[in-house]
């Protein structure tokens, strides 16, 4: 186990991290303090209607971010509402292990990776402990605000907004989402 963290960690910031544009590094060093430092957890819920988020959608294609479950019904107070559960890298996760942050996070967080040391199942993501862990629409609304220069796909079906500097825009000019020509 020690060596996959080790690589985890090493790929984190070998690879991941440093291939993104400085702004996906603010975003992911925000989403970080909140979600793992603070609520000591390792995902958080978006609501649907916000999933086509560019920040979302940016750290996901930078595999900072992973969508973990799809359609999650969290809150009792929010009836009807579905949620999509995003996962922060488990790279960034176990990076902070070694901090002094990491030291003072409670023991409980890194659990899982000993309960699995010997087996096939990977650790996963407890849907009970982010159940009330939301990202609002004015904390996407800010770190959308941090990529600038969004598009907006043409195609009534899609609409998704996404950052130029996506790889299926720069080369074929089509949209990351639904992949249908975008004109420059």
């Amino acid at each position: 186990m020690p060596a996959v963290v080790d690589a985890a960690k090493d790929f984190y910031h070998r690879d991941k991290l440093m291939d993104v544009p400085q702004e996906h590094q603010e975003i992911m060093e925000s989403l970080v303090n909140e979600v793992i430092k603070h609520r000591k957890v390792k995902a958080f819920l978006v609501t649907q209607r916000l999933s086509n988020s560019i920040a979302l959608q940016e750290l996901m294609t930078a595999r900072l971010l992973h969508r973990w479950h799809i359609g999650y019904a969290a809150k009792k107070s929010n009836v009807g509402e579905r949620y999509d559960i995003y996962a922060i890298d488990y790279g960034a996760y176990v990076d902070l292990r070694e901090t002094n942050i990491g030291r003072e996070l409670d023991e409980s967080m890194f659990e899982d990776e000993d309960q699995y040391c010997n087996q096939e199942v990977p650790p996963t993501v407890d849907k009970r402990a982010v159940r009330h862990i939301v990202l609002e629409e004015e904390q996407l609304e800010k770190y959308n605000l941090i990529l600038e220069g969004a598009i907006e796909c043409p195609n009534p079906q899609c609409h998704t907004k996404f950052s130029p500097k996506q790889k299926s825009y720069i080369i074929k000019g089509l949209c990351p989402n639904c992949f249908e020509p975008v004109p420059k």
